[in-house]
């Protein structure tokens, strides 16, 4: 029991920061953005939902607070041509909404890029020919 102690004490001990020297002090402590997980391969017409926490900027720095972020646009990239296929809006740092395989997507490789304010998370994903 002493031991389990004495490892719990300098585990907790090792999770603050030192102070800084010259004010301040807080170190930042936001978690990065974070895209639920897609299908990796997909349809033209097909529906994604497309959805995200901790969307937002960090105000854990001391400095200036920034306003939320008030959507993420989705885009589609293929065979080097981008295409907006929508924007969905960000609300307590979360977004949800649906979003459509463009209908003239080709088979292949391509990429589903979700842009925040200063912000831009990929997601690779496969075109698969249409189902009969």
């Amino acid at each position: 029991m002493i031991v389990a102690f004495a490892l719990a004490t300098v585990s907790i001990a090792g999770c603050t920061s030192p102070p800084s020297i010259g004010g301040g002090g807080a170190a930042a402590a936001c978690a990065a953005p974070i895209v639920e997980e897609l299908p990796k391969a997909v349809a033209p017409d097909q529906t994604l939902t497309v959805a995200g926490v901790n969307w937002g900027p960090c105000n854990d720095t001391n400095q200036a607070t920034l306003a939320p972020w008030a959507f993420v646009t989705i885009e589609w990239e293929q065979s080097g041509k981008s295409v907006e296929i929508g924007t969905i809006a960000i609300e307590n740092f979360e977004f949800r909404g649906d979003v459509t395989v463009p209908a003239d997507a080709v088979k292949g490789d391509v990429t589903l890029r979700i842009v925040g304010d200063d912000y831009e998370h990929e997601v690779p994903l496969v075109v698969e020919s249409p189902q009969p």
